[in-house]
């Protein structure tokens, strides 16, 4: 799974989106690597506004809202019991990963699937 996520590129994947039953998903950023075994939502906390995207839709992209910071509670690939807190871009990959697990998409969170854009390839160039 984590080959598959780097492979993309991308900074988290569920196991649904390759497949799997299993409610476990990955999320690497700057050189952290998370991996989360029936990951639970404790708790999230303010709000943030940015551009997100996903391996499920490639290469499209909208402004989605997201709580600030987040904290959940999962188990290591080992069992062991595990939290992890997150603020920025951390907190919305861990929302953002939840969500596939929980059967959902970046896009059930838009007001309007108007709101994607695909930046187009090429585009610079004569």
């Amino acid at each position: 799974m984590i080959d598959t996520m780097r492979a993309a590129p991308g900074v988290g994947l569920a196991a649904n989106q390759v497949g799997r039953p299993e409610r476990v998903c990955v999320i690497e950023i700057e050189g952290h690597l998370w991996e989360l075994v029936n990951p639970v939502m404790l708790r999230t906390d303010g709000f943030q506004d940015d551009s997100e995207g996903c391996l499920s839709l490639a290469g499209y992209f909208a402004p989605t809202s997201r709580a600030m910071s987040a904290s959940l509670e999962a188990r290591d690939r080992h069992g062991k019991k595990l939290k992890l807190k997150g603020k920025g871009f951390l907190a919305r990959a861990m929302q953002h990963e939840l969500g596939h697990l929980d059967g959902g998409l970046y896009i059930d969170l838009l007001a309007s699937m108007d709101l994607l854009e695909r930046p187009e390839a090429g585009a610079d160039e004569d």
